[in-house]
C-alpha cells in the first residue's frame, strides 16, 4: 500500500511539473500571452476584417500573403477584384488565383517587411465591379525563436516525466522480484 501511495505521489508531482499550463487536444497552449493572442506554435499568422461591403480573411505563409474576399452581406466570394495592400510604406498588388478563389501578395519587398516578428497594420484597397473600399487589419507575426525555446523546454519536461516513470517502474519490478525470493 505504501508503494502504491508513493507511486501516485510521484506521478502527480511529475505531471504537475511537466504540464505547467493548460493545453488543447493538439498540445497547443490555451493560455494567452501579454498581447492577448492565444499562443499556438502551429498557428499560421492570420487576420480578418470587414466593412459594410467586404469581408477579408488572410494568412501569412513563408512565400505569400494569401487572402479571401467576400461580400459582407451575402458572403459570396468576390472574384477577379483589384486589390492592393500597404504596410509600413510598402505597397503590393495581389495576383488573383481563379483555381483557388484567393488573392496572393508575393512581392519580395512586402514579404521582407512581414518576415520580422511584430504587429503590422495592413491597409487594403479593394476595387470590385462598381464598388471600392479601404479595409484595415492587424497581423501579428510571432517570434519563432521564442516558440522554439518553448518547444525545447516542453521536450525537457516530457523527458523528466518519462525518466521518472521508468525509474519508478524499475523500482516496483525490483521490489516485487525481491519479495518473491
Amino acid at each position: 500500500m505504501k508503494l502504491l501511495r508513493a507511486f501516485f505521489i510521484l506521478i502527480v508531482s511529475s505531471a504537475a511539473f511537466a504540464a505547467p499550463g493548460a493545453h488543447g487536444p493538439n498540445g497547443e497552449h490555451l493560455s494567452s500571452d501579454t498581447t492577448g493572442f492565444a499562443v499556438n506554435a502551429s498557428q499560421i499568422p492570420s487576420f480578418e476584417t470587414f466593412t459594410d461591403q467586404f469581408e477579408l480573411v488572410g494568412k501569412l505563409y513563408d512565400s505569400e500573403l494569401s487572402i479571401f474576399v467576400s461580400d459582407y452581406a451575402t458572403n459570396a466570394p468576390i472574384l477577379g477584384a483589384e486589390i492592393e495592400v500597404e504596410v509600413n510604406g510598402v505597397t503590393a498588388t495581389a495576383t488573383y488565383h481563379a483555381d483557388a478563389g484567393d488573392y496572393a501578395f508575393d512581392a519580395p519587398a512586402l514579404m521582407s517587411e512581414l518576415a520580422a516578428p511584430g504587429e503590422y497594420a495592413l491597409v487594403f484597397t479593394i476595387i470590385a465591379d462598381d464598388r471600392s473600399d479601404l479595409l484595415e487589419a492587424q497581423l501579428l507575426v510571432p517570434d519563432l525563436s521564442e516558440v522554439a525555446q518553448h518547444d525545447h523546454h516542453t521536450s525537457k519536461q516530457i523527458l523528466v516525466l518519462s525518466l521518472s516513470v521508468l525509474i519508478l517502474g524499475l523500482f516496483v519490478f525490483y521490489r516485487r522480484k525481491r519479495a518473491r525470493s
